[in-house]
């Protein structure tokens, strides 16, 4: 009990000071930077299409702001379904004069073509909702078996079960009040 003092102040110093160094934090994550010498080539090449395209270190993405009328989110129902109506003319229906085809015109497809026809957002989403009931039931039963006090046998598997099902029904009701409002 000699120093408890000691062992409040300091940690909360120390955790006070850390913040300071992201100040200096720079993140450098472009693959031209990480994994290429210093005078390659690619660097050249990326200043160039940077220049053209306003590439922001990742792949060239199209990107096109969307907000609702009333500014309101657009996961509500009929906003979400109009932004794929808007993707889809302009991923399918959309073309452009150009020389590239015997037409004249030319399609998104026509002048992007591999990962530029990906939606990888839709793509993530749908793939994980089979498995988003089976995952509730995993913590339901990770948070059932490892919160009991089995020792005490009248409210061991009761207290147990109150905890598991307040501990999956929270972040339940978070993720539906996030996605309905």
């Amino acid at each position: 009990f000699r120093y408890t003092v000691s062992f409040f102040w300091i940690p909360l110093l120390i955790t006070a000071l850390s913040p300071i160094g992201l100040i200096r934090f720079k993140e450098e994550n472009r693959i031209w930077f990480l994994y290429s010498p210093s005078n390659a080539p690619s660097h050249i090449e990326h200043a160039i299409a940077n220049e053209f395209f306003n590439d922001r270190g990742g792949k060239f993405w199209v990107e096109l702001p969307i907000t609702s009328q009333d500014s309101g989110n657009l996961l509500r129902d009929g906003y979400l379904e109009k932004v794929e109506e808007i993707a889809d003319f302009l991923q399918f229906n959309l073309s452009i004069p150009c020389s590239l085809n015997k037409s004249g015109r030319c399609s998104f497809r026509d002048l992007c073509s591999g990962p530029c026809n990906d939606n990888q957002v839709r793509r993530n989403g749908m793939s994980c909702i089979p498995y988003f009931a089976l995952s509730v039931v995993f913590v339901f039963m990770f948070i059932f078996m490892t919160s009991g006090d089995y020792h005490n046998e009248i409210f061991a598997y009761k207290n147990a079960f109150t905890i598991a099902l307040y501990g999956t029904l929270g972040p339940l009701m978070a993720i539906v009040t996030t996605s309905v409002i």
